[in-house]
């Protein structure tokens, strides 16, 4: 399991101006400008479409955070759940941490077949899913607002289990309430 001391570890800090913004097929390109000093090697040395997970921060004037409207108490903008359960879904069902949460499994090697590890591992993944949320197919999260409902308890859930640093699964047995 990752614990918070992992990500802490990984982390490459630095300031960096936005310079570049602009859309392509895959989605954003979104390019900073980094003084020499403050550019992290890691960073420099990594092949060309490493995935890197990224944290920013505004910093203001007076050097502190600047807070976004997305995240202020009070703010009224949905949840990725409520904006779109089926995608969030479907991008659950293809990471490993929740395949291994769901499957309430540590160790997944007895869905490896040598040629379709992963694609096995997110059907596997995707049918407990829609077991769990009581449909037959996870588009109905968006019309049957009762798997809606199972499908937040799930994703809060699954958060809580990331945030803890114990290892036990979660019981999903909670999700039929």
């Amino acid at each position: 399991m990752i614990t918070n001391d992992d990500w802490e570890n990984a982390a490459q800090s630095f300031e960096s101006s936005l310079m570049i913004l602009r859309k392509d097929k895959n989605g954003w390109v979104i390019g900073f400008s980094v003084h020499p000093d403050e550019a992290p090697t890691e960073l420099l040395e990594a092949p060309l479409g490493t995935r890197f997970r990224v944290v920013l921060f505004q910093v203001g004037d007076d050097e502190l955070p600047v807070p976004t409207k997305d995240n202020q108490i009070g703010s009224d903008k949905p949840s990725d759940v409520e904006r779109d359960p089926v995608s969030i879904a479907g991008q659950l069902c293809r990471t490993l941490e929740f395949q291994k949460w769901i499957l309430k499994s540590d160790d997944l090697s007895e869905y490896d077949d040598g040629v379709n590890f992963k694609k096995i591992l997110e059907d596997e993944a995707a049918e407990e899913l829609r077991s769990c949320l009581g449909v037959a197919s996870r588009s109905q999260i968006n019309i049957d607002q009762s798997a809606k409902d199972k499908f937040k308890i799930l994703c809060s859930d699954f958060r809580e289990f990331q945030m803890s640093e114990e290892s036990d699964w979660v019981d999903m047995d909670e999700c039929s309430l």
